[in-house]
């Protein structure tokens, strides 16, 4: 009997025996807010990350923000658009003939736009659908297939509560988030005979440059007279960070599906 315990316990430790620094974890939207908190936790446990984003800036300095001892960390940054599959597929080709495979991708990139269904510009509608939808089937079907071919393997999507609960304004926004969910939930069925672990983190009001982003001032003063009525306050990256690091860190037998964190104060 113990034996046998002792065999359930060891089951499914690929992950645990791989270097941590040999294990590659992409990181999307990373030049601010949940991405690069998650790119600073992942690499303070001695990951291999790679940040994805349209502009970092001066990477030096960038790095240099990130508050780490760079000296012992594998950082690197990459301008890319996630909309665009081929760039993106060419980027993550040139880490996985390094590296085998792709060990963690965190679909982080998403936009924000909030508006009015009648006013909204319709031009915003469709930027959003195309980083938040298509931007995340992109980088899965970029990673997916070395991910099989080494039956290991984990794509953590970044979504919302409000992908199940939709505030007024946030419609279109909420939409794409409802349509992540979804992906989630088909890929993980399609992927689970290979190993490969889908998890979606869904946070509430989170202290970020896109908290609340409109044309319609009164949009923005509404949101951020909210937040001020917050005694605790919005929820930071780190806490969105910290969920996914935990997510990611569990034995290969151990699948956290999903997480739903928000504001203490927040009562959606």
């Amino acid at each position: 009997m113990a034996e046998q315990v002792k065999e359930w316990l060891n089951r499914g430790q690929k992950q645990m025996e791989i270097p941590l620094s040999d294990q590659v974890v992409v990181i999307t939207g990373a030049a601010s807010g949940i991405g690069k908190a998650c790119l600073r936790w992942f690499a303070r446990e001695g990951y291999h990350c790679v940040g994805i984003d349209l502009k970092f800036g001066d990477h030096q300095e960038y790095k240099e923000s990130l508050s780490l001892d760079l000296k012992d960390l594998i950082i690197c940054l990459e301008e890319c658009d996630v909309t665009n599959y081929e760039l993106l597929h060419r980027l993550i080709e040139k880490y996985e003939k390094k590296n085998g495979f792709i060990h963690c991708l965190v679909n982080n990139a998403g936009e924000k736009l909030l508006g009015s269904i009648d006013s909204q510009n319709i031009e915003e509608w469709t930027h959003m659908v195309n980083v938040n939808v298509m931007g995340v089937l992109n980088g899965i079907r970029c990673v997916v297939d070395n991910m099989k071919e080494h039956k290991h393997g984990c794509i953590i999507n970044i979504g919302d509560v409000g992908g199940r609960k939709t505030l007024p304004h946030h419609t279109v926004y909420c939409a794409t988030k409802s349509a992540m969910e979804g992906i989630t939930e088909g890929v993980r069925r399609e992927l689970c005979e290979h190993n490969i672990k889908m998890i979606a983190i869904h946070p509430g009001a989170v202290e970020t440059p896109s908290f609340t982003r409109s044309v319609d001032k009164s949009i923005e003063k509404k949101d951020n007279e909210w937040r001020q009525s917050l005694h605790y306050g919005l929820l930071q990256p780190e806490d969105v960070a910290r969920c996914c690091l935990f997510a990611f860190q569990q034995p290969d037998r151990c699948l956290i599906r999903e997480i739903h964190l928000a504001p203490l104060e927040q009562d959606m």
